[in-house]
Formats: structure tokens, sequence, C-alpha cells
């Protein structure tokens, strides 16, 4: 009886410290292991929504930029800044870097459709006793196409503004509206919101906007590891003209 005791003490006297250290280990290892695959997954979802932002974003603003030109009805602008008009193709080939410099598309719509573009010759403007009540729209935006046009910005007409800035790589929009003082910011509209991320680069061409009323557009965007170049191109669904200068706030 006494022995039999003895033993059953023995069998209850609990772990050795070795029995402790191999069971810290492998819990160690164990957690360790659930670390990892946590991490990984983390990081892959990070990705993956991050990813999935910048391609909504970029979808959003192509959407935005078809409905400016589909809907520009009087004139646009493509440039470095307000004077520094891009009148040549510059959609980007294979072997062309990435543009350094910021740009701006900007498109003109008015809010009356029978508001006529009327092409006006020196003389009509010598003889017209009416010439000192004729505003040009070119003292505000001046005209780069062949034709002198008489275009007079009404109460009410819009201007839309697409502002890339090359070293931020954000796509920015403004919205103008004319009035008795020129054209002010929009005050219905958020100024200098952000329409995407990510923009490595932003081109237009605008060289066959009078001839064939196309207007193409191309972004890069930088997705995961990846350089992703997009290149639309949109139907005019009006006569316009192209402007080589426009007036805006200096902050652009």
């Amino acid at each position: 009886m006494r022995n039999h005791s003895r033993k059953r003490r023995l069998n209850n006297s609990g772990l050795t410290l070795i029995e402790l250290i191999v069971a810290i280990a492998i819990i160690a290892i164990f957690s360790g292991v659930v670390l990892t695959y946590i991490t990984s997954s983390s990081n892959f979802y990070r990705n993956t929504s991050s990813n999935s932002k910048v391609q909504m974003e970029t979808q959003e603003t192509f959407d935005k930029i078809e409905d400016m030109i589909i809907n520009a009805n009087r004139g646009i602008y493509y440039g470095h800044g307000r004077n520094n008009p891009i009148t040549y193709d510059d959609i980007k080939s294979n072997n062309k870097v990435n543009s350094t410099q910021d740009k701006i598309f900007a498109v003109y719509e008015s809010q009356k459709d029978n508001l006529d573009v009327q092409s006006i010759d020196d003389e009509e403007l010598q003889t017209n006793d009416d010439t000192n009540d004729i505003q040009a729209f070119s003292s505000n935006i001046n005209i780069s196409s062949g034709n002198q046009t008489n275009y007079q910005p009404q109460v009410e007409d819009m201007m839309s503004l697409i502002y890339w800035d090359a070293i931020g790589a954000e796509i920015k929009y403004y919205q103008y509206k004319y009035g008795s003082a020129g054209w002010k910011e929009d005050d219905s509209v958020e100024q200098g919101q952000i329409l995407a991320t990510g923009v490595l680069d932003f081109r237009f061409d605008i060289t066959k906007a009078l001839t064939d009323n196309i207007v193409r557009f191309q972004l890069t965007t930088q997705i995961g590891s990846k350089e992703v170049q997009t290149l639309h191109s949109v139907s005019l669904r009006n006569e316009i003209e192209v402007f080589n200068k426009i007036d805006v706030e200096n902050h652009l």
C-alpha cells in the first residue's frame, strides 16, 4: 500500500522541464506560421484593394473625359499651362518616356445650343457699325484655327478643366462659369477634386478635332508593379474651335 501511494504521487507531479520547453517550441513554430499567413494575406488584400482603387478611378476618369469631349460645343484647349498649347499629336509611342510637365485639357460648353459660331473677315469687322459692342472671344481665348471667330461667351457658359499634376501623378478637376466678370470658378462644384491617382502620363491628340471631329487621349497608370497604358478615341458631337490660350486662376 505504501509503494502504490508513492507511485501515484510521482505520476501526478506534472510536466518536466524538457516537456515544457518542447511545448513552448511547438507553440512558437505554430504561431510563426499563423502570423506569416496573416501578414501575407493582409499584404495581398492591401495590394488588391489599392489596384482596384486605381482601376476604378482610372475608369471614372475615362468616362469623365469622354463626357467632356462629347458635350463640348464651343471649343477645346490642350497644353502646358494657360498659354503654352500643344498643337501636335502627343500620343505616346513605345519608345517615348513619360511626360514631366503638368498639362491641362479644357472644353467649353454653351448652355444655348442655338448660339452660332460665325466666321467673320476683317472687312466685315471694319464696316460693321456695332463693332465697338463686339467683344471677341479671342480677347479671353485666342483661336488657333485658321478662321477668325466671333464666339462671345454667354452668361452661364461652362468651362470644364482637367489638370494633370506630373509630380503628384494626380488628375484634378475644375469647373468654371462665365459671368459679368469673366470666367470664374463654379461655386456649385468642388474645385480641385482628385479624379485619379497613380497617373504617370497624360496625353491628348487634338490635331484631328477640326478635320475629322475626333479627339484621342491616353493615360498611363501604375497598377501594382506594372505601367498600364490605355488609349481612347472619342467622336465629337458638335463642330468646335481649338483655342491656344485660356484665362483661368493662377493656381493652375
